[in-house]
């Protein structure tokens, strides 16, 4: 079985390993993915790696580019902490204001 790396992952990272003993249906069995390797494999190791790395990275930023709304909502991007506290709090009191219309008598 070849398994590419996903999100970091390795096939001696713990999912991986998990789904293959699943896929065998023995949890018992004990998995060494480079005892059937040839040298060439643990030698590339960080070429490939390197890689996956480099693509976490990204897709990280990314998420956070694409979130930039609620951060900046939540007060993170305040110039100080006490401006950041300060819609923090903004937020729980409109928080409080709509759970009132929605659910009065419990309020």
């Amino acid at each position: 079985m070849v398994a590419t790396p996903f999100e970091g992952l390795t096939p001696q990272s713990p999912e991986p390993i998990r789904c293959i003993r699943d896929i065998v249906g023995d949890e018992s069995v004990d998995i060494d993915i480079l005892r059937f390797a040839g040298r060439p494999l643990p030698d590339s190791y960080s070429n490939e790696r390197q890689p996956v790395g480099a693509m976490l990275a990204q897709q990280a930023n990314n998420r956070i580019r694409t979130q930039i709304g609620v951060w900046q909502s939540v007060g993170m991007f305040a110039a100080t902490p006490e401006e950041g506290a300060e819609e923090l709090a903004k937020l729980s009191q409109g928080r409080h204001v709509v759970r009132r219309a929605i659910i009065p008598s419990r309020v």
